[in-house]
């Protein structure tokens, strides 16, 4: 003979499994929250002085006038600025919008071209000062802080982007297009105690002439835009190559094709 099924019962059993599961999650996700502040700790030292040397970075940036001349030469010995390699690089790129107090606050950027969208900056200082993320959660995933820490610590030579004139592609009619420009400054500077500039040039890229912009039934403005923009980005970074390669002979970069056309 059977017995009837209670309703209560089933419910009764179903909460308890729901309350144990949100149980056991709360304790992983404490437990992940006590990894990564463990992790920010063991790098908090370190942290805050490469951050110092990077704020004074930025304010040296505050009082440079624009280039006049380009540098002949520059001592950054064999560095490389390939990202996102295994060991980290030590040499880096950054916007100097990055460099300001609010941008140290960001976890992400929204300008419309740079040469460094990583966020790594932002990230590094906000675990080092406030021990959170830069919207003020709590970080929780200790194998990204420790990459970000092993990135943001490795860097010696810096190279900051200044923007002198920044003119975005833009479609004008069939197969045509009024071709953008980019020209910025790049300062570099060596993150010693205290820091040391080390010269600069000045970066000028347009769209390639040559370059066919097709409409077709498929494709929509927007992404006929966005193709002339990425064009401009790989041309820019030809010229920053070329201009590195130049002055710096031993140093690493990535080949332009690296960033698409």
């Amino acid at each position: 003979m059977y017995k009837r099924h209670h309703p209560q019962s089933a419910f009764t059993a179903w909460t308890t499994i729901l309350a144990a599961a949100m149980l056991v999650s709360c304790d992983k996700k404490e437990a992940d929250i006590a990894r990564a502040a463990a992790v920010i700790e063991r790098h908090k030292a370190q942290g805050l002085a490469q951050l110092e040397r990077v704020r004074q970075v930025g304010g040296m940036m505050r009082d440079r006038l624009p280039l006049k001349a380009d540098s002949p030469s520059l001592p950054l010995g064999s560095a490389s600025f390939k990202k996102y390699e295994k060991p980290p690089p030590d040499g880096a790129f950054i916007d100097a919008e990055m460099l300001t107090e609010e941008g140290f606050r960001k976890d992400s950027f929204g300008l419309p071209f740079t040469v460094d969208d990583r966020a790594f900056w932002g990230r590094c200082g906000a675990w080092v000062t406030t021990g959170k993320d830069p919207d003020g959660s709590p970080p929780s995933f200790a194998h990204v802080i420790e990459e970000d820490f092993q990135e943001f610590l490795k860097v010696k030579y810096l190279g900051v982007a200044r923007t002198v004139e920044l003119r975005l592609p833009e479609v004008t009619g069939e197969n045509q297009f009024k071709s953008g420009r980019y020209r910025f400054d790049m300062f570099f500077f060596e993150l010693a105690d205290p820091p040391k500039y080390l010269g600069g040039f000045r970066v000028e890229a347009v769209n390639d002439p040559e370059m066919e912009v097709r409409f077709r039934e498929d494709r929509r403005e927007a992404a006929t835009n966005e193709r002339l923009v990425r064009n401009l980005r790989y041309r820019t970074f030809l010229a920053l190559n070329g201009m590195m390669l130049e002055r710096a002979k031993e140093i690493t970069m990535h080949s332009p094709m690296y960033y698409g056309d």
